[in-house]
């Protein structure tokens, strides 16, 4: 049973008589000599090593395009439910996809800082758009309508200096 994980197994069992004491281990070892309670152990094990697997094929992550069936869902239940909301969030949405908004993952995750919202965690800008949405969907409708209030890419080629300035200082959105 060298480096098997049988092995490990043993051992993680063999720490745990700091919990329970030698007692139990020794009634433990003289019941198992019965062939009884022998193989009422080696079912126990088959079945939980079953559930296990039933439990971590289940646990698997949702491909790219179920998260976005996910998403487009409850856009659908938005639209049903408050059609106010459902119309920012859209257009946001849109701009997002057409990089009109928020053009890096870097804008994407300081928007989510600045807005109050939990860290956006992805590896891409594509990826990060789904968990932003489904944060701002949170919101409160009269928050909302102020927090995307941001100038779009495609409408403001400014990059003066006085673009930049109002840009990095953020006097616009501080001033609505």
């Amino acid at each position: 049973m060298k480096n098997r994980p049988e092995l490990d197994l043993l051992v993680d069992l063999a720490k745990l008589i700091k919990k329970h004491g030698p007692e139990p281990f020794e009634i433990l070892a003289n019941s198992m000599r019965s062939t009884d309670l022998a193989k009422e152990l080696t079912d126990l094990l088959s079945a939980s090593a079953s559930v296990a697997r039933a439990t971590l094929k289940k646990r698997k992550k949702p491909s790219k395009r179920e998260s976005v069936t996910s998403l487009e869902n409850t856009l659908a239940v938005l639209q049903q439910t408050e059609p106010q909301k459902y119309e920012l969030i859209s257009d946001f949405y849109n701009a997002l996809q057409r990089k009109a908004v928020l053009p890096t993952i870097r804008d994407i995750k300081a928007f989510a800082l600045d807005c109050g919202l939990p860290e956006i965690r992805g590896d891409s800008r594509q990826k990060s758009i789904a968990p932003l949405i489904r944060r701002l969907i949170l919101l409160p409708t009269e928050n909302l309508s102020k927090k995307l209030e941001i100038p779009k890419s495609d409408q403001k080629g400014d990059r003066s200096l006085a673009g930049w300035t109002n840009i990095i200082l953020d006097k616009e959105r501080r001033t609505k």
